[in-house]
């Protein structure tokens, strides 16, 4: 069977992404916990878990913000990629994983000397294990001192897909919460996976419990 275009997802995705945003009651939660950040345009990696990167992306887009996202070479994360670009995301294409010198290189270069300092990532991505984070990029953000934030969401309604990561996305006409978490404070000395999985699972069990 012929694969479809992945242009013609990317236009599909963005129609339906934008009746989301339109329709939907959004909420954010804890905005407050990274108003310094915000009004300084401080260092800070985004954290969220591969099958909720839509949320963050959402307050991004509704807000303003133009982050830098770091995604995979994979074909099917271009749709998702074709999408961050028209909304004016910046993309650091590759993974801080296996192989990954490149884009940790890049991330350190935004953190030190980019206008723009603010990078998400999804910690268990590109491929999994589901809910388990990578060094890589919580390594870069540790030693360059950049805020570690965790901004999640869930949705009273909305499709689960049968992928690794249990993508959700969103219904038209649905209550959306964001979860924005107060910055984790990490050093180089710490258990930087045990703790980063606990402090996204955390703030992702808390938005999961408000539906």
């Amino acid at each position: 069977m012929k694969k479809i275009p992945t242009n013609f997802i990317s236009f599909f995705l963005n129609i339906l992404i934008f009746l989301i945003i339109k329709t939907s009651k959004i909420n954010i939660k804890g905005e407050d916990k990274i108003k310094k950040i915000i009004i300084n345009d401080l260092p800070m990696l985004m954290c969220v878990w591969h099958g909720r990167l839509l949320f963050p992306c959402i307050w991004s887009k509704i807000r303003k913000h133009k982050p830098w996202i770091v995604a995979s070479h994979h074909r099917d994360a271009q749709a998702i990629v074709n999408i961050f670009i028209k909304w004016g995301f910046k993309i650091i294409r590759g993974s801080t994983g296996k192989g990954g010198e490149n884009v940790s290189n890049a991330m350190t270069n935004i953190f030190k000397e980019h206008s723009v300092k603010w990078i998400g990532v999804t910690n268990d991505g590109p491929k999994g294990p589901p809910l388990i984070a990578k060094k890589g990029s919580i390594q870069v953000a540790v030693k360059e001192g950049a805020h570690i934030v965790s901004i999640t969401g869930s949705a009273d309604k909305f499709w689960k897909f049968n992928t690794w990561d249990k993508f959700i996305l969103p219904k038209p006409f649905s209550n959306i919460i964001i979860q924005i978490s107060e910055p984790l404070q990490l050093n180089d000395d710490d258990d930087i996976i045990e703790k980063t999985n606990y402090y996204i699972n955390s703030a992702q069990n808390k938005v999961d419990k408000m539906f």
